[in-house]
């Protein structure tokens, strides 16, 4: 005597079977999108720095005469200035 027919033991072995496939396909597919999540984020910061890292010779110079010149205007203002101070003193 059998608690359980063949036919239902087959029959469950079968769908569990297929929930266990499932469930590992799902595993499979989470598991896949998070490296390539992890890869495409890698990728993307490692081009986004070597863009950005890099600055061209004559920009690098640009910027530093920018800098000379505001800092000399700056100096020719405070001058100015300073000579207008000294020349409109009342007598």
């Amino acid at each position: 005597m059998k608690l359980v027919e063949d036919n239902i033991k087959n029959i469950m072995n079968l769908y569990l079977n297929d929930l266990r496939r499932n469930n590992q396909s799902k595993k499979n597919l989470y598991f896949n999108l998070g490296l390539l999540f992890i890869i495409l984020f890698t990728i993307f910061i490692t081009l986004y720095i070597k863009y950005k890292g890099k600055k061209n010779i004559n920009k690098i110079k640009e910027n530093e005469r920018r800098k000379k010149e505001y800092i000399l205007s700056n100096l020719r203002k405070y001058q100015n200035m300073k000579n207008e101070l000294v020349t409109n003193i009342p007598n």
